[in-house]
């Protein structure tokens, strides 16, 4: 018997990048629809984890296209090639990723309603899970309802649902049984349904049935008033989201079966307390607590094996993260969480009040995310051993605000005031408090919290880390030596206060962003802004059918100059210039360069996504 084949194409439509090929065969067209379906919502899962990261898969504001093809050839029911489907018929595209595929796959579902003369998904009063067609709602909508005469299409259905464990799920519950506050959900069932109970505020207390063996992804977000919900222990599985925002929840035990808990969980429970972990194998994975805010110490058990260094952002009360001693991958000190051999420091609770923390001398590496959020660590002391700090070790996370009716996204920062390096540690070095490398040529990170205003920063420095001086809020002047060479992505990101930049050096490098959010750039009027003899950005939108002539005697193009700047269709490069950054011209409409000097320094995809590009290549240059 020959098979169907289900395939979905992601393709991120500003680099023309295509990041998701999922493809399955199966014995009937829903069997594939749900393999299909989830392979692909499995992976936008782990290239946003590894995005934050550092991974460089998409931009805010990116576009997605989503083509969903099926193609089948002989279901041996005596009607051969029932329907097909090609994949510029179910397309979608959405600046968001999980949105885009989300519509596609309906539109096919829509498509095979139509050809197994199913009732229609609007009779919600019947069901629960409804709000969204995800395979889990699909397969128990066909499980109920498909009409005998349509089964002689659906050859291996039987099979099909218990190789994707999808019966019975809720289908032939009343929604009149199942309004607040306090909701009990009947034995005999094993899932909740993705969405099942999105956005329920009506809901106080939920009692779930020991036979639960799934909560689905998104089922509870945005309960809000849900105070109190036992999870049974039959149940194996916690999706994605699936708490997320249950803002009166304050305490969760969390059963034995449960091997992994996913990312957003338990996101933003305000008011979560007490959190009780299963003591088998256990994954806690990014971003499972972020934002519980009123969690102040964990209990990592004896058998969790996975603990991501994000996984408890946001948690601004939490003092300790404490680990059973008997585990076997985790150890803690004084409520700080190292690995087992105590060699990496993985994460400083952002709630620890410390006037300085000592890093254990036998220390060689800290970890990303070590510090982030630390607002109440006044400083740190790096030991002899430590021969390695991660870029992202004190990087800061987005956290939401809201002020009366504003409301939108912020950066969270550390508070340290000083960093201060063992003299004898052969990779490292501070002077008054400021990371170096050791021979002094590279400035690591300036402590967020110094409430130093002027810096200077010493001669023989070459190069600002990205991020150095990110967020330092009391800066207001710095002064860069001619030893500068490069200054970093984000090097003075949101560096709100800093309103004088003295740049000595005659020709530098200049990442993305790197004086973004800062008084010296809100003060820069609408155009061409530079610093010293680097074109920075062009502030503001470049007017339609622009062609910029950049000076002489300019010798850098900052990386993201002119980025999505559609109307910037030419621009003429002098004698003078040395260096050109990545991403410069990237997305823009630029389709004409005069670039005289052939020796130039161009970054990586300094012309991507551009007309000009696609010229270089149609002339093989």
């Amino acid at each position: 018997m020959r098979t169907n084949q289900f395939g979905v194409s992601v393709t991120n439509k500003r680099t023309n990048q295509r990041i998701i090929n999922a493809y399955a065969d199966a014995n009937n067209f829903y069997e594939a629809w749900c393999a299909a379906y989830n392979e692909t919502t499995l992976e936008l899962q782990r290239i946003e984890q590894a995005q934050e990261t550092g991974g460089t898969f998409w931009d805010a504001g990116d576009e997605f296209d989503v083509r969903v093809s099926l193609y089948y050839t002989d279901l041996k029911s005596g009607d051969e090639h029932i329907f097909r489907m090609n994949a510029d018929s179910f397309s979608a595209v959405s600046t968001n990723p999980y949105e885009a595929m989300a519509k596609a796959f309906n539109r096919v579902l829509d498509e095979l309603q139509k050809h197994i003369s199913l009732p229609s998904f609007g009779r919600k009063e019947h069901y629960i899970g409804f709000e969204s067609r995800h395979y889990a709602d699909v397969v128990s909508i066909l499980a109920a309802i498909a009409p005998e005469e349509n089964k002689d299409k659906l050859k291996t259905y039987e099979q099909s649902l218990k190789t994707i464990e999808a019966q019975p799920y809720f289908v032939f519950i009343n929604k009149e049984n199942l309004n607040g506050p306090s909701i009990v959900v009947p034995d005999g069932y094993l899932h909740i349904s993705p969405y099942a109970f999105r956005g329920r505020e009506d809901i106080i207390d939920i009692k779930l049935p020991c036979g639960i063996t799934q909560i689905y992804q998104f089922a509870f977000q945005n309960c809000k008033n849900l105070r109190n919900i036992t999870l049974p222990d039959s149940l194996k599985h916690i999706g994605t989201h699936a708490f997320e925002n249950c803002k009166s929840l304050t305490s969760i035990t969390i059963p034995d079966g449960i091997e992994s808990l996913g990312y957003n969980t338990f996101y933003g429970c305000d008011s979560l307390q007490n959190v009780s972990l299963p003591k088998g194998k256990l994954e806690i994975r990014g971003h499972a607590f972020n934002f519980c805010i009123n969690l102040k110490e964990v209990n990592i058990p004896v058998g969790t094996v996975r603990v991501d260094s994000d996984a408890f952002n946001g948690c601004s009360a939490m003092q300790n993260i404490f680990v059973d001693t008997e585990n076997a991958v985790y150890a803690d000190i004084d409520g700080v969480l190292y690995n087992k051999d105590r060699t990496l420091l993985l994460r400083c609770p952002e709630g620890k009040s410390l006037e300085e923390l000592r890093v254990p001398d036998s220390i060689t590496e800290i970890g990303d995310e070590a510090f982030s959020g630390c607002k109440h660590l006044q400083a740190i002391h790096i030991p002899t051993a430590t021969l390695k700090i991660c870029i992202k070790a004190f990087r800061a996370w987005h956290t939401t605000f809201q002020r009366g009716d504003e409301a939108g996204y912020d950066l969270a920062y550390d508070g340290i005031e000083r960093i201060s390096v063992d003299e004898e540690n052969e990779t490292y070095a501070d002077i008054d408090g400021v990371l170096f490398n050791k021979k002094l040529t590279v400035l690591i990170k300036y402590p967020t919290g110094s409430a130093q205003i002027d810096y200077t920063v010493p001669d023989g420095v070459t190069t600002i880390s990205d991020r150095a001086f990110e967020g330092c809020a009391a800066l207001r002047s710095v002064t860069l030596p001619e030893s500068i060479a490069h200054i970093g992505y984000n090097a003075f990101y949101k560096c709100e206060n800093l309103d004088e930049i003295n740049i000595l050096a005659n020709t530098i490098t200049c990442g993305d962003k790197a004086f973004d959010s800062t008084a010296w750039y809100a003060h820069q009027e609408n155009g061409l802004v530079c610093i010293g003899n680097t074109v920075y950005t062009y502030k503001g939108e470049v007017p339609e059918n622009t062609r910029i002539e950049i000076a002489e005697g300019m010798t850098g193009i900052a990386g993201g100059a002119f980025v999505n700047q559609k109307n910037l269709i030419g621009i003429t490069i002098p004698n003078s210039m040395v260096n050109i950054g990545e991403s410069a011209f990237s997305c823009s409409g630029l389709s004409n360069v005069a670039m005289p000097n052939t020796n130039i320094n161009i970054g990586h995809g300094a012309f991507s996504c551009t007309p000009y590009e696609r010229k270089i290549e149609y002339d093989g240059k």
